[in-house]
């Protein structure tokens, strides 16, 4: 632990899963990307309690699975993540975080040609607090 002044790269592995409800026009149903997840993020300081980030992951060749099958089994499908923030140290053990971020998701279909395309925005705010 400690502070580092000077900027930071991490890399990122790991298993993803995005689930979503969609209307399907008779009724709604479940529909989820999920597969192994690579990502980086890098951090930079502005003033020895800010930081600002950027960070991109994305899943290599996610599986697409609807919980009612309504499209059938997806040909291609992609799924990334964008997020943009920063955080403010508050105390030592205390920080302030904020973000914007963007997950994009989409199954392609050859039979019928067709796709399900599903785009997430939100802003997060909240706070972390080290033990």
């Amino acid at each position: 632990m400690g502070f580092f002044y000077g900027p930071r790269v991490s890399l990122m592995l790991g298993y993803g899963s995005y689930g979503y409800d969609m209307d399907t026009g008779g009724g709604f149903t479940e529909s989820t990307f999920s597969g192994l997840m690579l990502g980086i993020k890098g951090s930079m300081p502005f003033e020895k309690k800010v930081r600002a980030f950027v960070q991109l992951d994305f899943l290599l060749s996610p599986t697409y699975e609807e919980g009612i099958v309504v499209n059938g089994l997806a040909d291609s499908s992609t799924s990334f993540h964008v997020s943009v923030g920063g955080q403010y140290t508050y105390t030592p053990r205390m920080t302030l975080d904020a973000s914007f971020d963007i997950r994009n998701s989409k199954a392609k279909f050859k039979s019928p040609t067709k796709s399900v395309a599903i785009k997430d925005m939100g802003i997060n705010l909240g706070t972390t607090i080290t033990f």
